[in-house]
């Protein structure tokens, strides 16, 4: 805690880039993260630079807490902030150190490119900055990424996923019309992909889950 006068003159004149270069807010070139977007390229670089992953890794989003007026402030009712600058993250799942993280800028900003889902697109641009495509990694994602297109993709470049994955997601009609008993499975499997639909005891709903099998 300091006090109002001292943050304010922090908030003046410290920047991490030339406020005067920066493009305009109706320049096409106008990003609302470039104030902070040089610090953030420079700790993914070091991120990579002093660690070597396990096979493991793991992406999630994080949402970064704020109260301030901002095109990239995002609503998520399940993060304890609700609002606040979202973070796609990739990070090693057993120690949870973070390789590669970047600011979502909003639909504006941020457009999916048109027939590729939005966890696809996140997934591959997160391993493929961070350098760690074909190198034999294990990814795993909960159901907003996942998807057999996605899974296709990271096998071409020798990379493995395993997740849940939503019912509206193509899958074989085997799949989505199941209706397991509780404790019990159906599987599907085409080569190196399987998926499996699954009830959990005391529970209504089914869980679909890819599996990356050897």
């Amino acid at each position: 805690m300091f006090s109002r006068n001292r943050f304010q003159n922090i908030l003046k004149f410290v920047h991490l880039v030339d406020t005067k270069k920066l493009p305009k807010r109706n320049d096409p070139a106008y990003r609302p993260s470039q104030r902070f977007k040089p610090l953030l390229d420079f700790v993914n670089r070091k991120f990579i630079r002093f660690f070597n992953p396990r096979r493991e890794l793991a992406v999630d989003e994080s949402l970064v807490g704020t109260k301030g007026k901002t095109s990239m402030l995002q609503y998520i009712p399940s993060k304890r902030s609700r609002f606040g600058v979202k973070l796609w993250m990739l990070v090693e799942s057993v120690t949870g150190y973070v390789l590669q993280m970047d600011v979502y800028h909003g639909k504006r900003f941020d457009p999916t490119p048109a027939r590729t889902l939005q966890g696809t697109n996140v997934v591959l641009n997160l391993m493929k900055r961070s350098n760690l495509l074909g190198k034999g990694f294990h990814v795993f994602a909960d159901s907003f990424f996942d998807s057999l297109n996605l899974v296709n993709k990271l096998l071409r470049e020798r990379t493995y996923l395993t997740g849940t994955m939503r019912k509206n997601r193509y899958m074989p009609q085997m799949i989505k019309n199941a209706r397991p008993q509780a404790g019990n499975s159906v599987y599907s499997r085409q080569r190196q992909n399987m998926l499996c639909r699954f009830r959990v005891y005391n529970r209504k709903k089914t869980c679909h889950i890819g599996v990356y099998v050897l």
